[in-house]
């Protein structure tokens, strides 16, 4: 929510979308406009944080710029090859609404796809989505056990 109202306390028009806003949303979320909708949107473009959200948005070819506070990007680990897309100017602290460039971070989105939707393994790609969140969080914590020994053993 300090994302939004951060964004809002600009010259951008912010206008929230979704099925149902709370009383705490409405009073907590400043300067925005409200829509509530049931139905498909047709986005054009998405402002999001760093997320799955963006990922979502990214596979389905929907332009996204992503904000973030410069403090928060620098204990994040970000792959180099993809490093371009998260550059300073799209933090909070620059960010200039009258020149926000969807154009310019979608082509760098398109030229990275490849690798932003690899798989580890290859086999993965065959699997249905539950199995394969059902791999991802057992090699995650598979992979955080290994860590820890690793570490345990090198002191």
């Amino acid at each position: 929510m300090n994302m939004i109202n951060s964004l809002a306390d600009t010259s951008a028009k912010v206008v929230l979308v979704k099925s149902k806003f709370t009383f705490w949303e409405k009073l907590k979320l400043k300067n925005c406009t409200f829509e509530a909708t049931h139905g498909v949107l047709n986005v054009q473009g998405a402002i999001v944080d760093i997320s799955a959200m963006e990922m979502q948005f990214i596979n389905r070819d929907i332009p996204t710029l992503v904000l973030f506070k410069e403090s928060n990007i620098k204990n994040l680990i970000i792959p180099t090859r993809v490093k371009n897309l998260y550059n300073i100017h799209n933090s909070l602290e620059n960010l200039d609404v009258n020149h926000l460039d969807f154009v310019g971070r979608w082509e760098e989105v398109c030229i990275n796809k490849d690798y932003l939707f690899s798989f580890y393994k290859q086999d993965l790609k065959q699997l249905a989505f539950k199995q394969r969140i059902r791999w991802l969080c057992k090699f995650a914590s598979d992979n955080k056990v290994q860590q820890y020994k690793s570490l345990f053993n090198s002191y």
